[in-house]
């Protein structure tokens, strides 16, 4: 078998991996800013070889020309080339790149091509951390959110400080959307950004005296009467129907005088939530979407143990991580590797897949997460996975 022979990589190809790098960690260096001062992209340029050099001398000569033409523009400190002497056919001894190593988050942004963005992101971060005491709660909430403000028009990103400003100087739990009386926000405007201001809200008020914040936390606002389907999934449980949709405040009123029921699975799917079978000690909540903020609202659901089990696809996982926001407890079944590798025949491409930086998951549920991105961004939905392989893991959550 003949060896593949690599073919020299120009300063094209590295300006392609540090965008990578950029995709893949910018919101990580938003969070820690030394982490990002610390990142380091190590480029290999495969020079060529005397055969790549007999066979194409000019191109040989171009390659070396736009290294030593990349190195007068960008080398220094930050961006090395590593070069050292090499025998070529038809050039006798000459100096080769052998590598390079672009260091610092500002630089690989620079090197990338994302600069411009890179400064927008960290001149919006530094007005966020601006908000509270907390510096590094606000650059995490910052980070978390920034995939959700980086395309806003200045005018919408002023907007959410404003907002954030008067929600620290007045309080908002128990008022409606309409009475957060910041010039230039409607309703509309609170209802369609209400999770990234709780997020930077929260950051804010990290660090305050109790005293002077007091114990909220998010908006606390009032909407529209938010309806949730529960299911009671064993008969024993005293409750007099076994399917009810009703709006949370009223099912925030169950079992006040007892402990209410030990477990409770989340689902966001109508299909699954439906065919759950009986459970011992067990209760379903499905919400067309909002069933996992509404967790917050029921104290019974709180105390419980709180399993969540979502499409295998990324906005399961965001999903899961907004849970987790409201329920720290809370796990998750049939959201890992196993499963997917178990009916990946089943798994399709998801034509709109959230790109959402999750910072609650676990480890092996970032894994399932990278697999299904790396995979093509793949979703399996929960309908697919046989009930014969679903049903005891999902007993096996509470064993």
């Amino acid at each position: 078998m003949v060896a593949t022979r690599s073919e020299p990589r120009d300063p094209d190809q590295l300006t392609a991996a540090c965008a990578t790098r950029f995709a893949r960690v910018h919101r990580r260096w938003l969070a820690d800013p030394f982490g990002g001062d610390a990142e380091v992209v190590r480029f290999s340029t495969a020079p060529p070889t005397a055969a790549n050099a007999a066979e194409d001398p000019s191109g040989t000569a171009a390659w070396i020309r736009r290294w030593r033409e990349f190195e007068s523009t960008h080398g220094g400190p930050d961006v090395r080339l590593t070069w050292a002497d090499r025998r070529l056919p038809g050039f006798g001894v000459v100096p080769l790149p052998q590598r390079v190593e672009v260091v610092g988050a500002d630089t690989i942004a620079h090197i990338a091509d994302r600069a411009s963005r890179w400064a927008r992101l960290l001149n919006r971060t530094l007005r966020i951390i601006d908000l509270g005491p907390d510096h590094s709660m606000l650059r995490r909430a910052a980070a978390e959110t920034s995939a959700t403000w980086e395309d806003w028009e200045e005018g919408a990103f002023n907007q959410l400080l404003a907002v954030c400003r008067w929600a620290l100087a007045n309080p908002t739990a128990g008022r409606r959307a309409r009475e957060i009386a910041v010039p230039g926000v409607d309703t509309k405007w609170i209802e369609t950004r209400t999770r990234v201001v709780e997020a930077v809200l929260d950051a804010a008020r990290a660090g305050v005296d109790d005293a002077v914040r007091g114990t909220a936390t998010g908006l606390g606002l009032l909407g529209p009467d938010v309806r949730i389907r529960m299911r009671v999934l064993d008969p024993d449980i005293a409750f007099p129907l076994r399917d009810v949709e009703s709006p949370v405040d009223q099912l925030a009123t169950l079992w006040r005088t007892s402990g209410g029921p030990p477990h409770l699975v989340v689902v966001e799917n109508l299909t699954t939530f439906l065919a759950l079978p009986d459970l011992p000690e067990t209760v379903a909540l499905f919400g067309r979407g909002f069933a996992v903020d509404a967790v917050a609202a029921l104290p019974w659901a709180l105390r419980a143990h709180i399993a969540y089990w979502g499409d295998l696809d990324s906005h399961g996982f965001a999903i899961l991580d907004r849970l987790r926001h409201h329920a720290p407890h809370a796990v998750s079944v049939l959201m890992d590797t196993e499963t997917l590798d178990a009916w990946r025949e089943y798994a399709v491409p998801d034509p709109s897949p959230t790109r959402a930086a999750p910072s609650r998951l676990t480890p092996d549920e970032l894994d399932a997460l990278e697999a299904l991105t790396t995979g093509g961004d793949l979703r399996l939905e929960q309908e697919r996975i046989p009930w014969d392989w679903a049903l005891p893991r999902l007993h096996a959550v509470w064993s």
